[in-house]
């Protein structure tokens, strides 16, 4: 399964990990279920040796203790990680892993939308669900102080996608955002959504397409030809403004596909410069592929995860500074609710927009490879460039996160309720009070026993920390800053 390491490369270390790789999601559910029931009155040695029996895929090394055994059961449909939360309190690490969720992270790692100016926009071209995963992922990722947000999202089905989306996010999407007589929703006056009902195999698409100007296209149609054939045209459309405009492109072209072969070959596909003027004007036209088998099922993305580990240090952080205390220490726990674990996620993908907010187009969090060159720290890129807003916009990213997962705001009649029972209950609710502005939220936060505001601070203050040894932030040479 992972396929870009030999078993001679991988480190050995003194632990097992299980995978629980069937096509059918509950059955790796059921299976999940099994192993916690067993680990918590067994020996984890018994476990493994019962669970071979059943032809888990299993990999041993060592004298492993319960601490030592790790599961990663694959998800595909998120309305089936909820199970998942049922193993918080395990001792035993529990990983989720979800393919989608790891394709648009390493898209967003990769090639984030960012803007130039006081808007961006945005175009998601398919709503199936990649397409709609996208575009929660882009509603909390794109969260700038003074910008304007708008991202449309083409499909054959505008009614059938507002409807599952208004169940999925029904804060997001609903009478008070939508605008009447239109399919366009306008969520805190910096956000809009807005959705086109067309066929991407006809001339009306094509039309569109010529007709607007976006910043960032992004193909995820179901249909790996499909995908192929569309981000091709929507690359011509943009050579063809170079010629009636007289237009500056560079403009990224995301695209999913997932066969190897094919992927190989539209990603091969000739970017161009002008050759007259190349330190002045930088037109591209490449096709950025994602969503490769071989990427997607590999020992970095899945074990060795940068973004994972990352989180790990987010969720510890978290934990320590809500619950910690000099008379009574507080254990951090192997496991969250998926929910709060993809938050971690995003926290860790959104530095890369805080780095933006302080100083544009200069910086990048980067992967760390064989060279960290020009190397700089959050921390004295803060005292270089203040920003006071930025623990604001963090809980700004984490209620937009929140309102994704499908959480809905509490009034000031009903967080009373919440005061002595706040918890498990309000993740089965998916009701949350401090799911408001951060005004609103200094006037509430004596009610938490959580520190909200606090926590926000801290998490900025640890940046360094929470990505070392995982992550970097690089400085931009002016080429590369061009490039962007």
């Amino acid at each position: 399964m992972l396929i870009d390491k030999s078993i001679k490369d991988i480190p050995l270390k003194k632990n097992a990990s299980v995978f629980l790789i069937s096509d059918n999601d509950i059955t790796n559910i059921h299976l999940l279920e099994q192993i916690s029931q067993h680990i918590n009155k067994n020996s984890c040695l018994d476990f493994i040796k019962c669970f071979a029996e059943k032809k888990c895929c299993i990999s041993q090394i060592g004298n492993i203790k319960k601490n030592e055994l790790i599961i990663y059961p694959f998800i595909k449909q998120r309305n089936h990680e909820i199970y998942a939360d049922n193993t918080v309190e395990l001792k035993t690490p529990v990983k989720v892993i979800n393919e989608v969720d790891l394709i648009i992270d390493d898209i967003l790692l990769k090639q984030p939308p960012l803007p130039t100016g006081k808007d961006i926009k945005i175009i998601i071209i398919g709503a199936g669900k990649i397409g709609t995963r996208f575009l929660k992922a882009l509603y909390w990722y794109c969260t700038f102080p003074d910008v304007t947000v708008t991202i449309t999202i083409v499909t054959p089905h505008c009614s059938q996608t507002i409807h599952e989306l208004s169940c999925d996010c029904p804060e997001i999407f609903n009478n008070k955002t939508k605008i009447k007589m239109s399919n366009t929703f306008i969520i805190r006056k910096s956000k809009k959504i807005i959705f086109k009902e067309y066929d991407v195999r006809n001339r009306d698409f094509i039309n569109y397409i010529d007709s607007n100007d976006f910043d960032y296209y992004f193909v995820a149609l179901g249909d790996d030809n499909l995908n192929a054939q569309t981000s091709i045209k929507i690359r011509q459309s943009l050579a063809q403004h170079y010629f009636t405009k007289k237009m500056c492109f560079s403009k990224p072209i995301i695209t999913i596909i997932m066969d190897q072969n094919l992927n190989n070959i539209v990603s091969n596909m000739k970017a161009f410069t002008d050759i007259k003027n190349p330190e002045t004007i930088f037109y591209n036209y490449k096709i950025d592929c994602y969503g490769r088998y071989n990427d997607i099922y590999s020992w970095a993305k899945i074990i060795n995860n940068p973004l994972i580990k990352a989180s790990a240090k987010v969720f510890a952080n978290r934990e320590k500074s809500s619950k910690s205390s000099e008379n009574n220490p507080y254990k951090i726990k192997k496991n969250d609710f998926q929910c709060n674990h993809r938050s971690n996620i995003a926290f860790v993908l959104h530095i890369q927009c805080k780095l933006h907010i302080l100083a544009k187009n200069q910086y990048q969090l980067a992967i760390i490879d064989d060279k960290k060159e020009n190397q700089v720290s959050f921390e004295s890129l803060l005292k270089e460039n203040p920003c006071d807003i930025l623990p604001q916009i963090e809980h700004e990213r984490w209620r937009c996160f929140y309102e994704t997962e499908g959480f809905q705001y509490v009034d000031n009649t009903t967080i009373i309720k919440y005061q002595n029972d706040f918890g498990l209950k309000n993740y089965l609710a998916k009701l949350h009070p401090a799911l408001c502005n951060q005004k609103e939220l200094l006037e509430r936060k004596n009610k938490f026993k959580t520190k909200y505001i606090e926590n926000d601070i801290n998490l900025i203050s640890n940046i360094d920390h929470i990505i070392e040894n995982e992550l970097f932030i690089k400085k931009l040479t002016k080429e590369e800053q061009s490039n962007e």
